[in-house]
């Protein structure tokens, strides 16, 4: 189970998007479940992702944030010979609940 517990110590204060912003880039595209967002015949490229805070919102047990996720795109066997990979711009919207007591999160594909 992943853990933002970097981004739960800055909750209720005005830093908590950039903490988690910060968080979650740090923690890349092997951890972030983007893989199904993925076009066909494509594979994420580890390189660094960009996240856009969409909305927070809290209940009693779990801080909820929606986040938008960008992100590249190769797409293997497109070359020929020496040519580079074809490589593009994707996006993706994710749901994340995050457990004020534990700071274990859960990632939701929209």
């Amino acid at each position: 189970m992943i853990k933002l517990s970097k981004s739960i110590a800055y909750w209720g204060n005005d830093d908590f998007s950039s903490a988690l912003k910060k968080e979650l880039v740090e923690l890349g595209v092997n951890s972030i479940p983007i893989q199904e967002a993925a076009t066909p015949g494509k594979f994420i490229n580890d390189s660094e992702i960009g996240i856009t805070i969409l909305t927070v919102s809290e209940n009693r047990l779990n801080i909820e944030v929606k986040v938008g996720v960008i992100f590249s795109e190769v797409q293997w066997g497109y070359c020929c010979g020496e040519e580079e990979p074809m490589i593009s711009n994707a996006y993706c919207e994710m749901y994340l609940s995050i457990n004020k007591s534990t700071s274990e999160v859960e990632f939701e594909l929209l």
